[in-house]
């Protein structure tokens, strides 16, 4: 049977919560309001949260047609459970004012860098949401399918490491992380910033064009 636990990328995420029960994770969805994604539910039964250590986090957007449209950068998911050490990571304080910033059907689940990382509870699709959109655009205008399923946001995950991307790296042999997405017809930017090793280092990238 597939699961999550057979994709390579979750294999990458650092700084994971404690793994949660089916008990915990039904709690915190009640508290929501919602019913999560079975994807999700294994999710945090396995990894509960966590980041990439990579240097440089790329996720390439493509509209219908396979052409590149735009880039994202930075992820970093939420956490159920003991955040003390990082209260920003706390899915619960995340999605506090998701009715109306996004809908109540929408859960955050992780970030890029000011911008969000969503999921769909009702079909389990990934949704963006760009924070310099929300408010110069009409209500949820900045919401944005990026992928099918959690399942598939991770299976698409690829490590690259060529020379040029290396030279975002602070230590040799730092895995590259990149994500294609081609079921989305709209042209999205953004710049994501993540922190190295404890803030050791900042490494950004935004790319406008081919």
């Amino acid at each position: 049977m597939f699961t999550l636990a057979s994709i390579p990328s979750i294999n990458l995420l650092h700084e994971c919560g404690l793994p949660q029960n089916a008990q915990t994770i039904a709690q915190v969805a009640d508290s929501l309001g919602v019913r999560f994604p079975s994807s999700y539910v294994e999710f945090l039964s396995l990894c509960n949260g966590g980041r990439f250590y990579s240097p440089h986090v790329k996720y390439t957007m493509r509209n219908g047609s396979g052409e590149y449209v735009g880039t994202i950068g930075a992820f970093q998911f939420f956490t159920v459970g003991n955040t003390q050490n990082a209260p920003w990571a706390d899915l619960m304080r995340q999605n506090k004012f998701a009715l109306e910033r996004y809908g109540s059907d929408l859960v955050a689940i992780g970030e890029s860098g000011e911008d969000l990382i969503l999921l769909q509870t009702t079909d389990g699709s990934v949704i963006f949401w760009e924070r310099d959109k929300e408010l110069t655009s009409p209500k949820h205008s900045n919401l944005i399918r990026v992928c099918s399923s959690l399942d598939a946001f991770f299976q698409e995950l690829e490590c690259e490491a060529d020379d040029d991307e290396r030279a975002f790296s602070v230590e040799d042999g730092e895995p590259f992380i990149s994500i294609a997405i081609h079921d989305t017809k709209s042209a999205i930017h953004a710049i994501g910033d993540l922190s190295i090793n404890g803030c050791e280092a900042l490494a950004a990238c935004c790319e406008y064009g081919e």
